[in-house]
C-alpha cells in the first residue's frame, strides 16, 4: 500500500497530472492538439527559442551532383529567444483532513489512501484545467492582436510576434445574406495565405454575430457542408458552423472566469473572421527545476510540508506558451453584418 510520502512525491504528482486529460478547449485542441498540429518542443533551460518565418518556402539553387552544397544565403525567418510566462499555484490539505479520512484509532488503510488519492486527483484536475485556460487565453490574445500581453500585481509582459499588419487588418461586408461575398472573400484570403506561408489555412474562427450571418446566408446554404451539425456530432463539442471548400468554420464564443469570478470574453467585442491552420502554431516549454535538476514537460507538480496547521501543500507550475510560426500565419478580418444580426 502506498504511504503518504509516496503519493506526495514530486515524481508521483508530476506523472499523475500529466495523465489528466483536460476538458476540451476550442483553440488549444484545434490549433495545438489536432492530428495536424506540430509536436511540442521542450527546453532544458529557462528560455525557449524559435523561428518566425517571414515568407513562404524558398526555391533552392540546383547544382551538379558532384558540386559542393552551397549555403542558403537568404534567411526567411527571425530567430527569437525568450523566457516564457510562468503559471504556478498551490492547494493545501491538512493532516487533520488526511487522518480523519479513517475511523478514529485505526491506521490509515487502503480505503483512506483511496480517499486521499481521490483528493489529489480532483485537486490536480482543477490545477490542470487552470493551466489549460491560461493557454486558451494566450491563443486568443495571439489571434486577436498578434501579441500576448499581461499586466498583474506580480508581473507584466508582452510577447509581440510582429504579425503582418495587412493580414491582421482585413475588412469585409457580409451584411447581404443573399450574397456569396463570404465565399469570395474566404477563397481570396486562403489563396493569399497559402501563397505567403506555403500552407493553406484549414480553420476559420468567427465571432457570434458573424456565425449568425453565415448560418442565415441563403446563398451559402447549399455550399456549406454542415452534416456534422445535422448529425449532432460537434467536433470536440465545439460549435461547428460548417465546411466551405476545405475550410472548417467554428464559432469563437468563449468565456473564462478570472480569480475574482468575473467572466472574460476571449473573442472580444468586434465582429471577426480569423483564418489560420494548426501547422502554423507550436507549443514551447521551458524547464522547471527540482532538487535533481531540470524537469522537462508541460507541467511540474510537487509538494512541501506546511505548519500551523500541519499538512501538505500541492503545487503545479508550467513555463510555456503557444507560438505562431509565421508573420502571416493569421489573417484577421473585421466583418460588417446586418444590424439585426448585431442584436438590433
Amino acid at each position: 500500500m502506498a504511504t503518504i510520502p509516496d503519493v506526495f512525491h514530486y515524481r508521483t504528482l508530476t506523472e499523475a497530472i500529466k495523465q489528466i486529460k483536460p476538458v476540451p478547449r476550442l483553440l488549444v485542441d484545434l490549433l495545438l492538439k489536432s492530428p495536424r498540429s506540430n509536436p511540442a518542443k521542450y527546453a532544458a533551460t529557462k528560455s525557449i527559442e524559435f523561428d518566425i518565418k517571414r515568407m513562404g518556402p524558398i526555391l533552392p539553387r540546383f547544382v551538379k551532383r558532384t558540386s559542393p552544397a552551397p549555403a542558403r544565403n537568404l534567411k526567411n525567418y527571425t530567430h527569437v529567444g525568450i523566457e516564457p510566462p510562468t503559471v504556478k499555484f498551490f492547494d493545501d490539505i491538512t493532516y487533520d483532513e488526511i487522518w480523519t479520512m479513517r475511523d478514529a484509532g485505526e491506521p490509515l488503510t487502503q480505503v483512506q489512501m483511496d480517499h486521499l488519492s481521490n483528493w489529489i486527483a480532483d485537486t490536480q484536475r482543477e490545477q490542470r484545467e487552470s493551466i489549460t485556460a491560461a493557454w486558451e487565453w494566450m491563443l486568443a490574445q495571439i489571434l486577436l492582436t498578434g501579441k500576448v500581453t499581461y499586466s498583474g500585481t506580480d508581473t507584466k509582459f508582452e510577447y509581440d510576434f510582429k504579425m503582418d499588419s495587412g493580414f491582421m487588418g482585413e475588412t469585409a461586408d457580409w451584411s447581404d445574406t443573399t450574397s456569396k461575398a463570404p465565399l469570395t472573400d474566404l477563397r481570396e484570403w486562403r489563396v493569399e495565405m497559402a501563397k505567403e506561408t506555403g500552407i493553406m489555412p484549414t480553420l476559420a474562427f468567427v465571432t457570434p454575430n458573424v456565425a449568425k450571418a453565415l448560418i442565415e446566408n441563403a446563398a451559402l446554404e447549399k455550399l456549406m457542408d454542415n452534416r456534422r451539425i445535422e448529425a449532432g456530432n460537434l467536433t470536440y463539442d465545439f460549435p461547428f458552423i460548417g465546411n466551405i471548400q476545405g475550410l472548417n468554420i467554428y464559432e469563437f464564443n468563449e468565456t473564462i472566469s478570472n480569480e475574482a469570478g468575473s467572466g472574460i470574453d476571449l473573442h472580444g467585442e468586434s465582429d471577426l473572421c480569423i483564418l489560420t491552420s494548426p501547422e502554423l502554431f507550436k507549443s514551447f516549454y521551458a524547464a522547471s527545476f527540482s532538487e535533481n535538476g531540470p524537469v522537462l514537460g508541460e507541467i511540474y507538480a510537487y509538494s512541501e510540508n506546511i505548519v500551523n496547521p500541519g499538512g501538505k501543500r500541492v503545487f503545479a507550475e508550467s513555463h510555456g506558451m503557444p507560438v505562431v510560426l509565421h508573420g502571416k500565419g493569421i489573417l484577421k478580418a473585421e466583418i460588417t453584418v446586418e444590424s439585426a444580426t448585431s442584436g438590433g
